[in-house]
């Protein structure tokens, strides 16, 4: 009787075992694409010729404000 209450035991463990890491496997295999790089539409694209300013951090300048 206890041999066979643990052989129960163990085989519902693992079937609770395999269940989880299933569900874990699919879980990950889910998981959506990440967004293109031009999905965000609002954001300054950079040029790789652009001239670079060292006093802006290596960002592009920016335009002049005279009108």
């Amino acid at each position: 009787m206890l041999i066979e209450a643990v052989v129960t035991a163990i085989g519902l463990s693992g079937a609770l075992g395999a269940g989880f890491a299933l569900w874990q496997r699919r879980l990950q295999r889910a998981a959506p694409p990440p967004p293109p790089a031009d999905a965000a539409p609002y954001r300054a694209q950079v040029q790789p010729d652009a001239a670079r300013d060292a006093e802006t951090g290596g960002y592009p300048a920016p335009p002049p404000f005279d009108d």
